[in-house]
């Protein structure tokens, strides 16, 4: 990637009120954990600024310290009050975050749906139209605000709140403006935003950003066609045939039958865990920033690739004297638990663990089957429905980590999971696809289709269980 000299990267300012979740939103459009995050007021009490040369999009993110004094500021500016040392100290964090503003290109003013906007808010608003820079508005912590209530409340209210900020920032002169959760990442709304800044910018700035928007959306189209190629070699290994030949003493066969288990068992950990491993680092490749001033990096590193040896944990168990039902259980338990260790923020790899085992409990309880062949051989594959159940939970573990945001403490839990892998579920099965004779082009192109609608629901549809 050819990238571009410092001096012409764009400079985007993140303000906004104290505690809205600029940081997190920072690092939720980013894909990388920088500076830090709390629930309390002025954590970011300084200026930081981390290069960003991710996805072919090449900006600096200013993060700005949050406004708590900005009606007073913007007094001091119109001369309507007098700077002095002491008012100097107390108006600290605005001065940094005004320094911050008028040194870049265009300001991110991140708002918080957990407020209703008040005179405060809109003396923040008028300070920062006043610095004459394009100016995008984000309505950050939309989803986590309206779980708790029911549904008719819910719309309601975020509907109503919704309004009451677009209305405080059009009467500033603000008319871009999206909803945009920094605890998920929205591909499509994410281009969106990057698209508003483009349209604020000067003419050779914007045809800059242009070119490096392109280069981004390239990449994310090539990011969903890698996704959906692993998906396919997850499903090519899992649909392979075990085949063992019996001994001339193994008059029963049970001894046979129970090392085609064992080895299906392993094919299936060895595909699935590769799977979650290649799919983390594939949504989990960060920007190395090349400048960083004062600021904390974090790179989130998957665990270090560790085959499980399923013989041993099944026996040990005592799984395969327990039944085919039972073995499958404690296989999904154990690809659950590399899962919580391999994905961040929890709630995939929790998820994982319950459904990973019903898919694979399902899969080795006997719809597969183990057959004879001749007197001398024992084969056995997964059924065309069973490599579909498979699918499903892969397209699920793609679509959660695409959408993966950065907030703090606020985990996915179980029960929304649990939403998302139902949904994934009425989408994926809507075909009669034969997963079991699809070549690589197919599986890829059903994959991609299956990803392309999921999008299309709105987060909200999601968070609302």
């Amino acid at each position: 990637m050819n990238k571009i000299s410092k001096p012409e990267l764009i400079k985007i300012a993140v303000s906004g009120h104290t505690n809205t979740g600029k940081t997190t939103m920072i690092q939720t459009l980013m894909k990388q954990e920088i500076g830090e995050i709390d629930d309390r007021a002025n954590v970011t009490k300084d200026v930081k600024r981390a290069t960003y040369q991710y996805e072919g999009l090449q900006a600096v993110f200013i993060d700005t310290p949050g406004f708590q004094e900005a009606n007073t500021l913007l007094y001091v500016q119109q001369g309507l009050m007098k700077l002095n040392s002491v008012l100097e100290k107390k108006l600290d964090y605005e001065m940094k975050a005004w320094e911050a503003i008028e040194s870049s290109d265009v300001i991110l003013y991140v708002v918080s749906l957990e407020t209703v906007p008040d005179g405060s808010h809109q003396a923040e608003i008028e300070l920062v139209v006043s610095a004459k820079k394009g100016v995008v508005a984000l309505f950050n912590k939309g989803i986590s605000k309206f779980q708790a209530t029911t549904r008719l409340d819910k719309v309601a209210e975020r509907t109503r709140r919704i309004e009451q900020w677009k209305e405080a920032l059009c009467s500033c002169g603000v008319s871009k403006h999206f909803i945009f959760d920094a605890h998920w990442y929205d591909p499509d709304r994410v281009e969106e935003i990057y698209s508003a800044i483009k349209e604020c910018l000067p003419n050779d700035k914007s045809s800059l950003f242009g070119k490096s928007l392109l280069a981004f959306q390239q990449h994310q189209q090539n990011k969903v066609k890698t996704a959906c190629h692993l998906i396919f070699q997850c499903l090519d290994k899992c649909r392979q045939t075990i085949t063992f030949q019996t001994s001339e003493f193994d008059y029963n066969q049970e001894k046979s039958r129970e090392e085609v288990v064992l080895q299906m068992s392993q094919l299936l950990n060895d595909a699935i865990t590769d799977f979650i491993n290649n799919a983390s680092e594939l949504y989990y490749e960060v920007a190395v920033p090349s400048n960083v001033d004062n600021a904390v990096i974090k790179n989130p590193q998957p665990n270090t690739r560790r085959k499980t040896n399923i013989r041993e944990l099944l026996i040990y168990t005592g799984s395969t004297t327990g039944g085919l039902a039972a073995l499958g259980t404690t296989l999904g338990v154990a690809i659950g638990a590399f899962a919580s260790a391999i994905l961040t923020g929890g709630g995939v790899g929790i998820l994982l663990g319950a459904q990973v085992g019903s898919v694979i409990g399902t899969c080795l309880g006997g719809v597969w089957g183990v057959v004879e062949n001749a007197q001398t051989d024992i084969s056995a594959q997964l059924s065309r429905e069973e490599l579909g159940k498979i699918q499903c939970t892969c397209v699920m573990v793609i679509w959660a980590l695409s959408q993966h945001g950065f907030g703090v403490g606020k985990e996915v839990d179980e029960s929304l999971m649990a939403r998302r892998y139902e949904i994934v579920q009425e989408v994926c099965s809507a075909t009669n696809f034969d997963w079991l004779s699809a070549d690589e082009e197919q599986i890829i192109d059903q994959c991609t289709n299956n990803l392309s609608e999921l999008n299309k629901i709105p987060l909200t549809q999601i968070a609302n269980t």
